[in-house]
């Protein structure tokens, strides 16, 4: 192996030095990319929750909260949610959107494509916990990503204040 290596050591190092190019004009001329992070705490409301509060969880409560936060994790990313939340606030004509997605996509479509949701909260290494984190990536305004989560954010919360009855 290492007889290999001395060989091709030439191609090795070109390989290396080419990457690092690639690497450095990315960074310069990639332009800015504006992140931002959000987090949304999923509860599941049951009648006996205060009497059993200091009790452990069993594996059929764990299978049911994860059932749970995968369905609000969808319910999140569906485009019913992204495209009432972006219409209530005005967002779908945005400038920022349009030159930046694609042609054939919607405004709903686009931030679906740039908007991640996955369990756990930002300072948790617990994927059992009960928070949903949002991040969303956008080029072209710091304050254009912030209002596009916020709007899918209220849109999600009214969306389970109408749907989700209260079961106790």
């Amino acid at each position: 192996v290492w007889e290999l290596i001395r060989r091709r050591a030439r191609w090795v190092l070109w390989g290396g030095i080419l990457g690092a190019l690639a690497g450095c004009a990315y960074v310069f001329f990639g332009g800015k990319v504006y992140g931002v992070k959000a987090e949304v705490v999923v509860i599941r409301k049951t009648p006996s929750l205060p009497a059993r509060a200091a009790t452990a969880t069993t594996d059929v409560e764990n299978d049911v909260t994860s059932n749970l936060l995968s369905t609000h994790v969808e319910i999140l990313r569906s485009p019913r949610i992204v495209h009432a939340g972006l219409r209530r606030h005005g967002l779908e004509t945005l400038e920022s959107i349009e030159k930046n997605r694609y042609s054939y996509e919607s405004p709903a479509d686009y931030v679906i494509r740039k908007m991640a949701v996955v369990r756990g909260g930002l300072e948790s290494v617990d994927s059992t916990a009960n928070t949903l984190r949002i991040s969303f990536k956008h080029k072209s305004s710091a304050d254009d990503s912030q209002a596009f989560v916020a709007a899918v954010v209220a849109s999600y919360f009214d969306f389970v204040a109408a749907t989700f009855l209260d079961v106790s």
